[in-house]
C-alpha cells in the first residue's frame, strides 16, 4: 500500500457498511493499467489546474477532506450523454476516475464533490471491480455490490460535507434533471419510499440499491453522533445503523436473493445429511427423527419415498448426484463465499 494512503483507508474502515464484506481480487496486471490509463490520456480530458480549474479544485477538495495525496489520484473526463462516473485501479495504488460529460452538465461543483467522493469510497474500500456482463454475475455479487454503495455514498458525504448536496447528486443522476426543474426536498423525496413498499420489489440483479434507500441511509447515518462530531466513529452506534439500513435493504430488494440462497443452502443441507444416512445402510429410526426435527416431517417422508424408489445398488450413487447437483446450484449463487458456507453445513450436520 502507498504509505501515505494509510490514514485514508483506516478511515474509510471505520465508517465502511459493515454488510460490505472484505473481498479478495485479482489485480490487473501492470500493464494493463499503463494501457488503460494511457487510453484515457489519448482519448480523454485530463481535469487539470489549467484547463479544468473548477472541476480541478472541486477534485482537490475532496482528497484534502479524506486524506488522501493528490498524487494517488488522476481524473478524466470522456464525451458522452450518459450519466456515469467510474474508478479503476491504476499502478502503485493509484486511483483512477473518469466522469461523462453528461454527468458533469448536470451537476454544480458541490454535487460534483459528492461523486468524486463516492467514486475514491470504492478505492479506499478496496472494492473489486465486478463483471460488466450482467450474466457472469452471481447473487451474491449483486448483495455485495449493493453493500459497497451504501459503504461509497459516507465517504461521498463526508467528501463534500453536506447532507443536502449529497442527496441532490444522487437525486440529480437517478433522474437526469438540471437544476431548474428541481425543488429541492428530502422529505418529499424520501416519503416516496412509503408508496414503493405497495408496489414490486427492486430487481435482485440490481447493481444499486434504490436510490430512496440510499438516501435514507444517508440521512441516518449524517444523524449520527459519529459524523456530527467527526472525531470519534462509534463502532456500536454504526452498528445499529447498519442493522436498520439492511432491514431497508432487505424490505426492497435482498430478502428475495437471500431467500434464493437460503433455500439452496437448505438443500445442500438436506442432501449432504442425506448421503452421510446411506453411508450407514440404515436409516434408523432414531437417524429419522433427528432429520425430521432437523427439516421437517414433510422432507422425511419426500426422502423416504425418493430412496424407497431406488434399487438398493442404485442409492448410493443417486444421492451422491443429488448432492452434487446441490452444490453446483450453491456455488452458482454464492461463488465467493461457497467453500465457506460448504464448511458451515457439514459443521452444522455435526453438531
Amino acid at each position: 500500500m502507498h504509505r501515505s494512503l494509510e490514514p485514508a483507508k483506516n478511515f474509510a474502515d471505520t465508517i465502511k457498511f459493515s454488510r460490505d464484506r472484505d473481498i479478495s481480487f485479482a489485480r490487473r496486471s501492470k500493464e494493463h493499467a499503463a494501457n488503460l490509463k494511457g487510453h484515457f490520456y489519448t482519448s480523454e480530458l485530463l481535469i487539470s489546474k489549467d484547463v479544468t480549474p473548477d472541476l480541478y479544485q472541486a477534485l482537490s477538495k475532496v482528497m484534502k477532506r479524506l486524506s488522501v495525496p493528490e498524487d494517488v489520484v488522476t481524473a478524466f473526463v470522456y464525451a458522452s450523454p450518459e450519466i456515469n462516473a467510474s474508478c479503476f485501479l491504476g499502478l502503485d495504488d493509484e486511483c483512477v476516475l473518469r466522469f461523462s460529460s453528461g454527468l458533469i452538465d448536470i451537476l454544480n461543483i458541490s454535487e460534483f464533490e459528492f461523486v468524486v467522493g463516492h467514486e475514491m469510497g470504492h478505492f479506499l474500500c478496496d472494492h473489486p471491480p465486478m463483471e460488466n456482463n450482467l450474466s457472469n454475475r452471481s447473487l451474491e455479487d449483486f448483495i455485495q455490490q449493493r453493500a459497497q454503495e451504501i459503504s461509497a455514498d459516507r465517504i461521498g458525504l463526508v467528501g463534500c460535507d453536506n447532507l443536502n448536496v449529497a442527496v441532490k447528486a444522487l437525486i440529480k443522476t437517478v433522474s437526469g434533471l438540471r437544476n431548474e426543474y428541481l425543488r429541492f426536498d428530502i422529505s418529499s423525496f424520501i416519503s416516496q419510499l412509503q408508496k414503493a413498499s405497495n408496489h414490486v420489489s427492486q430487481s435482485i440483479e440490481s447493481s444499486h440499491p434504490s436510490i430512496l434507500v440510499r438516501c435514507r441511509a444517508l440521512l441516518w447515518f449524517s444523524l449520527s453522533h459519529s459524523y456530527i462530531d467527526k472525531k470519534e466513529y462509534v463502532k456500536q452506534e454504526l452498528s445499529k445503523l447498519d442493522s436498520r439500513i439492511e432491514s431497508d435493504l432487505d424490505r426492497y430488494v435482498n430478502s428475495t436473493a437471500k431467500r434464493i440462497i437460503d433455500k439452496a443452502k437448505e438443500t445442500l443441507s438436506i442432501w449432504t445429511a442425506a448421503y452421510e444416512i446411506v453411508q450407514k445402510e440404515k436409516f434408523s429410526k432414531t437417524d429419522q427423527s433427528e432429520f425430521s426435527e432437523r427439516f421437517g416431517s414433510d422432507t422425511l417422508k419426500s426422502l423416504l419415498n425418493f430412496l424407497n424408489s431406488l434399487d438398493k445398488s442404485e442409492v448410493d450413487r443417486a444421492v451422491f448426484e443429488q448432492v452434487q447437483q446441490a452444490r453446483n446450484e450453491l456455488e452458482i449463487l454464492i461463488p465467493r463465499g461457497f467453500e465457506e458456507e460448504v464448511a458451515n453445513i457439514a459443521w452444522k450436520l455435526k453438531k
